[in-house]
């Protein structure tokens, strides 16, 4: 993953962008002569200032030469030693300094984490420094000091291998052609506020253009949003397994390989996995305790499920059975887990995609344009999939897997009253999605309440072609219950198989950093506690803001995932998570008294089903504080919820007042500003990994890249 991928790619990722709103904006019947001059001239003047902007600004630091004092280069007899080697001073220099080059031998791979210090005529003062193998630009460092600088200290956590340090080179320039196109098309949609006749344009795309589903235009402008979102999947999981593979967490927990350890299992028709059991972990009397197996050193595959001598997967099996069993036999090697991830992701954008306009066509067909294009991409980028991608291993592949047959099984439904003459078999597959998502996750169980919901319609509708209680009753059993029972018939049979039990999908029985047979017996109390906190951390753990790329973080969490001594009287795993009150698209759902009120007069199922959306979502947090905790890979089973209900009161909200043109508009702009805010906070924090309640750097090459592109550094 070079840094000419990231840097054309992008642009050309970019390039593609603007030619698409070229046409919509330009060269649509709405366009004249005079206007496609006008964009074209504004256009040729922004990227000329960002030239000017790449060559002054984004390097600013190339200049401060003309303010430095002579190149002078120590070596390493020149060093006082400090702390065992891990640290050294040069002193007595009297310069005016305004960079630092160091000479160290670095591998490709490697990082060196610097600590300087310099003593000015003000205060001695540190910064903290990166150095990466992989780029020699990493090795300058530019400071401003305040007059002459007497002393400079070099600090690091391991020992160090300077062989030099040169003070005030000469730091060479940075292009970045993703930059200056990044910045170009910023200034060029200001040119376009400013100007009089460009605003009027963007004013009428913005809020008057109404949804055609017969404009190519508009279709080519949604696809092309859901393919983008497609490509950005697939960056972020190629980028997000090389982080994987750099801090080699998913080989030591085991994470990368369970669903081809599954698919192995499967194609020799058994059900335990081939892992060779440890002894100490067979002579174990407390095997689920994580305490006792670190007392005794006993051995064992974290998070893998351990029943009567012999390891299981707790992972849904359909995964296994879709895609790597079949691959595997096919062509006799492994499907790599992070391409599963992302090819679930891909279809999630699809049938979110999908779901999304099936919504707008049946019951908001009058929709501005741009809240429908918005509007899907706020659904497919709050749903918060990257953070799937980021870290892609078999935690992230089974929530994936479940989302994609949730999203794809509700298009299923709603599309079905659309289409009388399939509406039985698209109703089957929709029920039948409902169930493979348990399938792959088994809290995705309670969707049933929405598979319910849509059933009763669905007998409505057909009694009111076929009067008949017969045509309801085989309905029901045929488009209901049959595709429930395809799927939990011989889920119940591999369960029983497995543990005896037809309920134990083998959660309690993991090796994981808590004895989960116990954490059920906390008193009710604690229960409560448990819920509190959790609900506590889902709505409201606060963003932290930043002037540095990603420029927006995450509290880390008040109870360290990894150990017992907790701050709180409950123990609940917990690590940094997004409090859904930092999405500003959700805070329109404030308004679904109001629109609850309209919709019940007005479309009735899709109050039901606002009200569903929110119930279901509360009910996987109240579960997963219950039996899992706070992990922000959970906040992935609810958040699309929440957000279709958002962008659902959204829409209304409009509609209620579209006769107030003025207050109509400030509701659009409203909406506007908070799905750009959530798009951004989302797209931003997918350059972060969260694992193990820790905040984590992606695969550096690519985050250091794009850490210059975004920050002035």
């Amino acid at each position: 993953m070079s840094r000419f991928f990231v840097d054309f790619g992008g642009t050309v990722f970019l390039g593609a962008w603007v030619m698409l709103l070229w046409r919509m904006f330009c060269r649509s019947r709405h366009g004249t002569p005079v206007l496609r001059a006008l964009c074209a001239r504004l256009f040729f003047i922004s990227l000329a200032l960002a030239l000017a902007a790449e060559l002054t600004i984004f390097n600013w630091s190339c200049y401060l030469k003309f303010w430095a004092g002579e190149r002078v280069v120590y070596s390493a007899k020149d060093f006082e030693l400090q702390e065992a080697g891990t640290g050294i001073k040069l002193k007595n220099l009297n310069h005016h300094i305004t960079s630092l080059h160091f000479d160290m031998p670095l591998l490709r791979d490697d990082a060196q984490v610097l600590q300087i210090s310099y003593t000015d005529e003000a205060a001695t003062i540190w910064h903290n420094a990166t150095l990466y193998g992989f780029t020699p630009r990493s090795r300058y460092v530019a400071l401003s000091p305040h007059g002459k600088v007497s002393e400079i200290g070099i600090y690091s956590n391991k020992k160090l291998q300077i062989d030099a340090v040169t003070i005030n080179p000469a730091i060479p320039f940075r292009i970045f052609i993703l930059r200056i196109a990044l910045v170009a098309i910023l200034l060029f949609m200001l040119c376009l506020w400013i100007s009089r006749k460009a605003r009027d344009k963007l004013g009428f795309l913005l809020f008057d253009y109404s949804v055609d589903t017969g404009s190519e235009s508009q279709k080519i402008l949604y696809w092309g949003m859901i393919v983008s979102m497609i490509a950005l999947c697939f960056f972020t999981a190629i980028t997000g397994s090389m982080a994987v593979d750099n801090t080699n967490f998913a080989a030591r927990q085991g994470m990368q390989k369970i669903y081809p350890l599954m698919a192995d299992a499967l194609l020799k028709g058994q059900l335990h996995l081939d892992v060779e059991v440890s002894p100490d972990l067979q002579n174990s009397a407390n095997p689920y305790d994580p305490a006792d197996r670190g007392l005794n050193k006993v051995e064992e595959y974290a998070d893998f499920s351990y029943y009567n001598g012999k390891y299981y997967s707790y992972f849904g099996v359909i995964p296994v059975l879709l895609l790597f069993a079949p691959f595997k036999f096919l062509t006799g090697h492994d499907f790599p887990t992070y391409l599963g991830v992302f090819v679930f992701s891909a279809m999630i954008c699809l049938f979110l995609a999908l779901l999304w306009r099936e919504m707008v066509r049946r019951f908001m067909p009058d929709m501005p344009f741009f809240f429908y294009w918005l509007g899907g991409l706020s659904f497919v980028m709050v749903s918060c999939i990257l953070f799937l991608c980021r870290h892609p291993v078999a935690y992230e592949l089974a929530i994936a897997a479940a989302l994609m047959f949730l999203a794809l099984g509700l298009f299923l439904f709603i599309n079905a009253f659309s289409d009388r003459e399939n509406f039985r078999v698209k109703f089957f597959f929709a029920s039948l999605s409902f169930a493979l998502a348990v399938g792959c996750r088994p809290t995705a169980v309670f969707m049933f309440l929405l598979a319910l919901l849509f059933t009763g319609y669905g007998v409505g509708y057909l009694r009111a072609a076929q009067s008949s209680r017969l045509v309801s009753a085989q309905f029901v059993l045929t488009c209901l219950v049959l595709p429930y029972a395809i799927v939990a018939l011989p889920l119940m049979w591999y369960n029983y198989a497995r543990f005896g039990s037809i309920m134990d999908f083998g959660a309690f029985h993991q090796l994981t950093l808590a004895n989960m047979k116990a954490l059920s017996l906390t008193n009710p109390i604690g229960k409560l506690l448990k819920m509190a906190y959790a609900f506590q951390a889902y709505f409201f753990n606060p963003l932290g803001f930043s002037s540095h790329f990603p420029f927006v973080t995450l509290k880390l969490d008040f109870v360290p995932y990894h150990r017992y001594d907790s701050t709180l009287p409950v123990y609940i795993f917990n690590s940094a998570t997004i409090g859904l009150i930092n999405l500003p698209i959700l805070w329109i759902l404030l308004n679904i008294r109001r629109i609850g009120a309209f919709l019940k007069a007005n479309e009735a199922m899709l109050h039901k089903l606002l009200l569903l959306s929110l119930g279901v979502g509360l009910l996987h947090i109240f579960f997963l504080s219950l039996n899992a905790g706070v992990l922000i890979r959970y906040s992935v089973d609810f958040l699309w919820l929440f957000t279709l209900a958002a962008l659902i009161c959204a829409y209304f909200t409009y509609r209620i007042h579209a006769d107030n043109a003025l207050l109509a508009k400030v509701i659009l702009k409203f909406f506007y500003v908070s799905c750009a805010a959530s798009v951004l906070v989302c797209f931003f924090l997918s350059f972060l990994r969260f694992s193990s309640g820790k905040l984590n750097l992606t695969y550096p090459p690519v985050y250091y890249y794009l850490q210059n592109i975004f920050s002035m550094t």
